[in-house]
């Protein structure tokens, strides 16, 4: 060496040096605990499932932290100071080690051997193992893997100034853990204060994933960066991915003894090799990537910078399948930045205002790497909540990413910003919440690694003052073509270094929602008088996009000769509005009128139908019901049972009872009043014994009040006896009916009851029956009062053919309504089915309301098989939304009183909210969910039946009625020899045809038959088979669809048969097998199937 190469060499060695003591300052120094932690000693886990938490744990010699061979044990939110072992999980299964802070004491001196003080040594694991959210001082090794079963999972680990004894000294070690996956990490080593082997090795461990990581700093003179160490076992597979290696003195990246492995996107400078902190020189000359000793196959992809000798970057690729090195600047990856662990840490940004998480959106299958590509005017194919401002990695091909929300700074100050990404990406930062203020402020013209912040001066954006308080809307872009992929974006502010921005100052942007069609409410159906128009008719309207002011209306009438569209007025504002309807003069008849409201690009509409009645004849249709209730004692109307079914009814003429008429009852009159002019009216009320007359303000008759009564008793038609018989003045309208009843209870002597009036241009006097009006009962309930509930859980999809109404329901319940529970689930299939009882002959109307698809199906008798589809929910409705679409509403439909109909709704739920329901209208009957009252449950049928049956070795006959098939049979195989004695006496006795079958039988040597029945269709049966003996007891065993079903079955003596069984068996592959096992023949006669019915209990899979 020249004395000016020995001079930029030592130059060099210094400059690293001083780089390594700058960032000791920074990371070498443990960080306090928390001071709400509880302080602990050692910690041995006592039960499986325990949880070890928020302690401050101090081992001077023991273990710190023992699991003890413990199942599913936890590890969370604990500072551990440890002489030995820090955590000691050996032999455990699901451990799991979760926001810890390992910090070894003691520290022995550098080179000297010691006691191993692993922070967590991991041996013989099972199941689930997890290391996570973990820094480690000085440890030995940070975390030390051994014997694991696969699969063991160590992520977001920081690990500073690794201390040995030899082989020691790494932060991760994975001693045959084959599938081991170790990510998100970062190891710094002091090179004048630590004592590294390798700083990541994977010894003996196939198929081992190593990615997203740096390790910084190695003094020895035999290690490396990271290692496939293949020195027992030759290594089988394995993956390093978008890793660091910095200040390498032997080599940053080997494969020794592995074959097949792939090193991808690694990146190495800065090598000294110049013997640092006391120990040799490396004995491999400085390399940066090193394939050697019986390593093959392998495929590399790196970039190297400032190597320690640019002669040796690379030895022996020859041997590799394919190699490509680049020399390239970069900014190495930094310090895994950890939240929530158990010490403050200054390096982190104060807390966030933030939600937790920011919105990812792709667009799948979009070639091309340019970021414009992206359809971000069309919908997502996918979105979801990212905790941190960082896509998946290597997630897929051909797509596009979007991530946007907003950006709480903690506090105010200058911000930078990063972005890093593969293809091409691009940030974008608005100077306020609105997204229509964004500018682009970084961006990735080409691609780069993972979190690789330096690639391109374009990455990183301008100094920015935000301010604290504020929220800014912020968006990158990320367009993948093909090969890796990913995306990232980092900040740096007052106070914090460089890192990706977490959740805790991000929230998720929310789309706003598709524009939706405005909303109407119902409107009653109108009824007026002929030249009597309807006024204030009032409803409400509304849109989720628009205000409700600027919704615009237009009413339309399907008989404009009897409503013009010149008759339709609208009022009112808002969301509140009316409309008057104003009929044509002297026309009667009914219309639709059709008011539909507009958000200017959607609609909605709401019919109603108006009937005007001719101009009426005065008075009523000529009667009033009368109930009467016999064999009732005593003198007070409250003692007369209205609430139970009359003895008996009338109709007479005028509103007066027969006088005299019998002893002990109580009589009922009631109807409607019609008043012939509109104006003052005055009532009276005479009986024998008390009485009350009763009026509503309108027709309805739960409106109505006292308004008259007789206290003890009157002769027929004395109006004068008490002041309670008259009424006050009581106003009434021309052409509107009102509801009137009178109540009279007799106990014995005479008996009467007189109600009688006066008005304009009416005297005093009985109330004749051309004002009234009878009241008509409703209808009567047939129904038992429930309707038959069943569900199926668990199955996806929107379309009602998806339910699998053939198997077992999950459950079922009775509901006393044609109504299933709202909001109830997702991802389920209901039945509702029963029976609808017409309490009427009539005509009827049906509708179904749900969310997803429903359908409504209807038989003509009570027979379910013969049902049709009458009405359906293509989409989804709001709960008991009857008229969002046409196909909800069924034809009109005769039905006859006392008559039983089979009817079944059908609903599938995919996910949101959900409902059902079925309402009708007929006569006496206003739209209404069917009430229980009209309704009876279906029966769930579990008694199986009988569907087929083959007499193995003999002709087709009959047994128990039932047609057996002959030993011909098709779709039907037997596998033995026949056998036939018709001379054997059987036991015991049975029938001639029994008999005929059971001894003509197949068998097998050594209990090999096998009988094969084919076309089974899909389903659960019940197996029989008949077996006899015909000479001396045989011991075998049975086995339907390869499960045993009867284990070391004894035949008897000669004669002895028997029919085994039932086995039930569910099948779905078309067949089903009965086969024979064991040292002796079998001899088997018959096989009987039945089929079982969906919802039967289950049966013993077998009974040997």
């Amino acid at each position: 060496m020249t004395r000016s190469i020995a001079r930029v060499a030592a130059l060099v060695c210094a400059l690293l040096l001083a780089s390594a003591a700058a960032q000791a300052q920074d990371q070498t120094v443990p960080p306090a605990p928390l001071a709400s932690l509880t302080a602990s000693g050692p910690v041995v886990a006592s039960t499986d499932g325990q949880v070890i938490e928020n302690l401050l744990i101090t081992a001077d010699g023991a273990v710190a932290v023992d699991f003890a061979g413990r199942a599913n044990v936890t590890l969370r939110n604990c500072y551990i100071r440890h002489a030995n072992l820090g955590a000691r999980i050996h032999g455990c299964l699901n451990p799991r080690v979760d926001h810890c802070a390992f910090v070894r004491t003691r520290v022995p001196a550098r080179g000297t051997g010691s006691n191993e003080a692993n922070g967590v040594s991991l041996q013989g694991g099972r199941g689930t193992m997890v290391v996570s959210n973990c820094e480690m001082w000085s440890a030995s090794s940070g975390v030390y893997l051994q014997d694991n079963a696969p699969g063991a999972h160590v992520h977001h680990i920081n690990g500073f100034n690794m201390m040995g004894p030899m082989p020691r000294g790494q932060l991760v070690q994975a001693n045959n853990c084959p599938d081991v996956i170790i990510e998100d990490f970062y190891n710094f080593n002091d090179l004048d204060a630590s004592w590294v082997e390798d700083n990541v090795n994977l010894y003996d461990s196939n198929n081992a994933i190593v990615r997203r990581g740096c390790v910084d700093g190695n003094n020895s003179d035999s290690g490396v960066g990271v290692i496939f160490d293949g020195s027992h076992n030759q290594i089988q597979g394995g993956l390093i991915e978008d890793v660091d290696a910095i200040h390498q003195g032997n080599g940053a990246f080997s494969n020794a003894n592995a074959v097949n492995t792939t090193m991808n996107r690694v990146r190495t400078r800065d090598g000294h090799n110049y013997g640092v902190g006391g120990r040799a020189r490396g004995g491999s000359n400085g390399l940066s990537f090193h394939n050697w000793s019986g390593s093959s196959g392998g495929r590399l992809v790196g970039v190297y910078f400032n190597p320690a000798n640019i002669d040796n970057v690379l030895w022996d690729g020859d041997t590799m399948a394919s190699h490509s090195i680049t020399m390239q600047d970069f900014t190495p990856r930094g310090r895994i930045v950890l939240t929530g662990m158990p010490y403050a840490d200054g390096s982190l940004p104060p807390a966030g205002s933030g939600s937790g998480s920011i919105l990812r959106e792709w667009w799948s299958g979009i070639g091309g790497e340019a970021v414009s590509l992206i359809p971000l005017a069309s919908a997502p194919s996918g979105s979801a909540q990212s905790p941190s401002f960082e896509a998946p990695t290597d997630w897929a091909e051909q797509y596009g990413t979007r991530m946007r929300g907003w950006l709480h700074p903690p506090v105010s100050g200058s911000y930078t910003f990063w972005i890093a990404g593969d293809d091409t990406c691009e940030l974008w930062l608005s100077g306020s919440d609105s997204p229509s203020g964004r500018s682009r402020i970084a961006s990735v013209p080409g691609w780069t690694p993972s979190r690789a912040w330096g690639n391109y001066v374009e990455q990183r954006s301008q100094a920015i003052t935000l301010q604290a308080g504020q929220r800014y809307y912020i968006e990158a872009l990320h367009k993948e073509g093909g090969g890796g992929d990913n995306l990232a974006v980092a900040w740096q502010g007052p106070g914090f270094s460089q890192q990706v921005i977490g959740g805790a100052w991000l929230s998720p942007f929310i789309p706003p929602p598709p524009n939706s069609a405005p909303t109407i409410s119902a409107i009653a159906d109108q009824v007026t008088a002929q030249g009597t128009a309807l006024t204030g008719i009032a409803f409400t309207v509304g849109d989720a996009q628009t205000a409700a002011g600027s919704l615009t209306l237009v009413g339309a009438s399907s008989n404009p000769a009897l409503v013009p569209t010149s008759g339709i007025a609208f009022a009112g504002s808002g969301a509140n509005r009316t409309v008057s309807i104003t009929p044509a003069s002297g026309a009667s008849g009914s219309a639709t009128i059709t008011i539909t409201v507009s958000d200017g690009s959607l609609t909605a509409s709401e019919p109603f139908v108006v009937t005007v009645t001719p101009a009426p004849v005065p008075g009523g249709s000529g009667t009033i019901l009368r109930e009467w209730w016999t064999g009732v004692a005593g003198t007070t109307v409250a003692q007369i049972p209205v609430a139970s079914a009359p003895t008996g009814t009338s109709q007479p003429t005028a509103f007066e009872a027969p006088v005299n008429w019998a002893d002990s009852y109580g009589t009922r009159m009631r109807g409607y009043l019609h008043a012939p002019a509109t104006g003052s009216y005055t009532f009276w009320i005479a009986g024998d014994d008390n009485c009350e007359l009763w009026l509503s303000s309108s027709a309805n008759a739960a409106g109505k009040a006292r308004i008259a009564s007789v206290p003890y008793w009157t002769n027929p038609r004395e109006w004068n006896k008490y002041p309670q018989q008259k009424s006050i003045v009581i106003a009434l309208q021309a052409g509107q009916k009102y509801y009137i009843e009178a109540l009279q209870k007799e106990a014995g002597g005479g008996d009467s009851l007189a109600v009688a009036w006066q008005g304009p241009g009416i005297a005093q006097q009985v109330i004749g029956g051309q004002h009234l009006s009878p009241f008509v009962p409703p209808p009567t309930a047939l129904g038992s009062g429930t309707i038959l509930r069943e569900w199926w859980s668990g199955v996806g999809g929107e379309s009602v053919a998806q339910i699998p109404v053939a198997s077992a329901p999950t459950g079922t319940s009775h509901p006393t309504s044609f109504e299933a529970p709202a909001d109830w689930a997702d991802q389920y299939g209901t039945r509702m089915r029963g029976f609808v009882h017409a309490p009427t002959t009539g005509t009827y109307t049906f509708w179904v309301s749900g969310d997803d698809n429903c359908e409504l199906w209807l038989s003509a008798s009570d027979n379910a098989v013969a049902k049709v589809r009458i009405a359906y929910v293509p989409g989804w409705t709001a709960a008991r939304d009857w008229d969002y679409y046409p196909e909800q509403r069924s034809a009109a439909i005769t039905l006859q009183a006392g008559a039983k109909y089979a009817i079944e709704a059908l609903q599938k739920e995919g996910g949101g909210g959900d409902s059902l329901a079925v309402a009708w209208s007929g006569p006496g009957i206003a739209r209404s969910v069917i009430a229980g009252a009209y309704l009876s449950p279906a029966t769930i049928v579990t008694t199986p039946t009988f569907y087929r049956a083959i007499n193995l070795n003999g002709p087709a006959l009959t047994i128990d009625g039932k047609a057996w098939e002959g030993k011909t049979a098709a779709n039907s195989s037997v596998t033995g020899a026949p056998f036939e004695d018709q001379s054997v006496t059987l036991s015991p006795a049975t029938d001639a045809a029994r008999a005929t079958m059971i001894r003509a039988s197949v068998w097998g040597s050594n209990g090999g038959v096998h009988v094969h029945m084919t076309a089974v269709p899909s389903g659960t049966y019940d197996v029989y088979l008949y077996v006899w003996e015909d000479l001396v007891s045989r011991t075998y065993s049975i086995a339907v669809e390869g499960t045993p079903a009867q284990t070391g079955y004894q035949s008897g003596a000669a004669g002895t048969w028997k029919r085994l069984g039932p086995w039930r068996r569910t099948i779905s592959d078309g067949a089903i097998d009965v086969t024979t096992s064991g040292a002796d023949d079998a001899n088997l006669s018959g096989l009987e199937v039945w089929s079982v019915p969906a919802g039967s209990p289950a049966l013993p899979i077998g009974n040997g």
